[in-house]
């Protein structure tokens, strides 16, 4: 249910009754039993045809790409370990060529790279058929993030163009106790 009333009052503060959602939630966290804690993100093929990939929000440098993340984007915490990432696929993913490779990686907030495909190594678009389930092996699975909060980021390789395919990212981390 979307916002009813909304208007300006005298003051020129904005007033607002009724319930507000988010029109696309992009990711977040699951709460889970223990420590154990769990942010998913779905994603589309046409999320990926930005210059800079799925997960990044903001043009910091006013460049016409996306190259940075907002503070309204689900991250991992600084110092978590990573237990595991898996990708699903909703639907059946498509290119032109069948060769595009899809990495799953980890960035600063200011969209520094921390592992560009520290989740998921060259996950192949044509292994990517409904219902099928990709494991992640990268380099960040198993250790932590590091000194800084990561923000996950999906990017494309190769030159193909990308016609087809939704998916869920899931990552599974234990944050630090401080």
């Amino acid at each position: 249910m979307a916002t009813t009333e909304i208007w300006d009052n005298d003051d020129g503060l904005v007033i607002k009754f009724g319930p507000e959602r988010s029109a696309s939630p992009r990711a977040g966290e699951v709460s889970t039993l223990g420590a154990v804690k769990t942010l998913t993100m779905d994603v589309d093929f046409s999320d990926l045809e930005r210059a800079l990939g799925a997960g990044f929000d903001v043009d910091s440098d006013a460049g016409g790409d996306f190259d940075s993340f907002s503070g309204f984007q689900a991250f991992i915490p600084w110092g978590s370990l990573v237990i595991r990432a898996t990708f699903f696929a909703l639907t059946d993913w498509a290119d032109s060529a069948g060769t595009m490779d899809i990495d799953v990686g980890v960035y600063q907030k200011d969209g520094t790279a921390i592992d560009a495909d520290g989740l998921i190594v060259a996950m192949l678009e044509g292994d990517l058929d409904v219902n099928e389930l990709v494991e992640g092996a990268g380099a960040i699975v198993g250790t932590t993030v590091g000194l800084n909060d990561a923000y996950i980021a999906i990017t494309e390789t190769g030159s193909a163009t990308l016609s087809a395919g939704t998916g869920r990212l899931v990552v599974e981390y234990i944050a630090p106790l401080a």
